[in-house]
């Protein structure tokens, strides 16, 4: 998946878990202000897991790293750099251009 196909994948499961509207989350949104506390970090992390395990085999999530996460663009840049190290710099400066 490239980078935006990541960056859409992330955005669809953080809506899906908080029940916002794919539309209403931004890169730049705060974790906590979706409503997404620490039980629902790791059901992202499950369900993120799920996902690029099927298009990245050996591509482990570290659930401690991902807990970490304070923005969407956290989320997404961790998803990238674990799957590998290809389009991972330049793609949060791109995202955010074409986002806002």
């Amino acid at each position: 998946a490239h980078g935006r196909d990541v960056h859409e994948e992330v955005m669809h499961i953080i809506s899906q878990t908080s029940e916002i509207p794919r539309q209403d989350i931004s890169l730049d949104a705060q974790l906590s202000h979706l409503g997404i506390d620490s039980l629902m970090i790791w059901e992202l992390m499950s369900r993120l897991q799920e996902i690029f395990s099927q298009t990245s085999p050996g591509a482990e999530m570290d659930n401690h790293t991902f807990a970490e996460a304070v923005t969407v663009r956290d989320l997404v840049r961790m998803v990238l750099e674990k799957k590998g190290p290809r389009r991972t710099r330049g793609v949060s400066n791109a995202e955010s251009m074409t986002t806002l």
